[in-house]
């Protein structure tokens, strides 16, 4: 589990289902910069093959 350090003796638990939240959130954007990043070169070559014809 982890913990936050509140300056006191007693540690502060951080939810778990933040914890999830935050990973599944941080997958999620890298995920769609991935596909973002993929779909952009496709339509870049498509651009500079039609320009050929």
């Amino acid at each position: 589990m982890f913990y936050c350090s509140s300056g006191g003796s007693e540690p502060l638990s951080v939810a778990k289902a933040d914890i999830l939240k935050s990973v599944i959130t941080e997958k999620l954007t890298t995920a769609a910069q991935e596909i973002f990043a993929v779909v952009e070169r496709i339509v870049t070559d498509y651009e500079a093959e039609a320009s050929g014809f």
